[in-house]
């Protein structure tokens, strides 16, 4: 992902409080891009190299006595108290054990012991892969991994040039723009970070960034950093899928809202039978769980949307729920005027046929 895609997804991540993992091979500018989000942003930016940290103590504060017989961890100088900003976690896969240790609650909470970030407070943890010239700290532990959204950022050569430009170093800044090979070797990391889908990733990150904007390509980029690249291409296959779906609920809730895409699966020479069936499978499924769940306001959305399906798929839907026996079925079968707009259209459907 390049910086400019990175800092549309950014924003979505911390309003959604999931935590980046920024990937990325050295100097290619993971701290420098979030200083710079944080200044255009009016945010402060505490930088923690937690490769400099050789124990978790120099981490989360030294013990002092309180005087009545019990300790406390003194709140560590980098640690804010108020605002708003990022505290940047730099080279956290470098980090000696005990500190990545310390970190779990960091991540998940936002708190060390009883010192906790003041709410507009984010964090973004950023690594670099390991190879033959970089020694890291083995954090493949699933728990770990799963604890965060996993960004593999490769910026442009053309935001190399401009980020040049911006600090004057002109001279660099052609040399690339003509010979775009020499800013840095290309290396295939990006399969050393492995990310699986668990329960956790799907409904504290997955589920809350399904409501956010992102087009369909950045939005992949995102979730395979989440849950893997498998499960990232079968969730938005499936994601594609549904989004052409007519839930039960939507009926239920406000037929109208959701009449024209109905009418949409039987207007053409092709009538859409399977769209059209799912909701009503749906119905006959809750039905067998809960018989009593359809209140008369359900019911009458009900009754308009079948009167939009067409004659046959009607009549087996009518034939399943009189199999079932529920409670509401004298209300829905013997309802008035639904039954004379049934009539009705059993009538037309035959003088169309004749």
């Amino acid at each position: 992902m390049n910086i400019r895609d990175y800092k549309k997804v950014l924003p979505l991540l911390l309003k959604n409080n999931i935590v980046p993992f920024v990937w990325g091979n050295q100097g290619i500018g993971k701290t420098q891009s979030h200083k710079q989000y944080a200044k255009e942003n009016n945010l402060k930016f505490v930088q923690l190299n937690l490769a400099n940290f050789p124990d978790s103590g120099d981490l989360v504060g030294l013990l002092f006595n309180n005087g009545n017989g019990t300790v406390s961890h003194a709140r560590p100088d980098w640690f804010p108290t108020e605002g708003e900003g990022i505290v940047f976690l730099d080279e956290l896969n470098r980090a000696h054990p005990d500190v990545i240790q310390a970190m779990f609650s960091f991540i998940t909470e936002k708190s060390i012991h009883c010192h906790r970030l003041p709410a507009g407070f984010h964090i973004v943890a950023a690594g670099n892969y390991q190879s033959d010239e970089f020694t890291v700290t083995d954090t493949s532990d699933s728990a770990w991994m799963s604890r965060f959204c996993h960004i593999h950022l490769s910026p442009t050569v053309e935001e190399f040039v401009a980020f040049a430009e911006s600090k004057e170093r002109f001279g660099v800044a052609d040399f690339i723009s003509e010979h775009p090979e020499m800013l840095e070797v290309k290396r295939n990391n990006s399969d050393t970070v492995r990310v699986t889908p668990d329960r956790r990733a799907m409904l504290d990150m997955i589920a809350p960034l399904d409501e956010e904007p992102m087009d369909d390509e950045l939005r992949f980029e995102v979730y395979a950093g989440i849950i893997g690249n498998a499960a990232a291409t079968a969730y938005m296959s499936h994601k594609k899928s549904s989004q052409k779906k007519v839930r039960l609920k939507d009926i239920l809730k406000d037929y109208g809202s959701v009449r024209k895409k109905i009418m949409s699966f039987h207007t053409g020479k092709d009538t859409r039978f399977d769209m059209l069936s799912a909701p009503i499978d749906e119905l006959t499924g809750k039905l067998e769980d809960t018989p009593n769940f359809l209140t008369p306001e359900k019911i009458s959305q009900l009754h308009s949307f079948f009167l939009d399906l067409p004659l046959e798929l009607l009549a087996q839907t009518l034939k399943r729920l009189g199999k079932l026996g529920f409670n509401n079925k004298a209300l829905l079968m013997n309802d008035k005027e639904f039954a004379a707009k049934l009539t009705a259209k059993a009538a037309e459907s035959l003088d169309e046929t004749s």
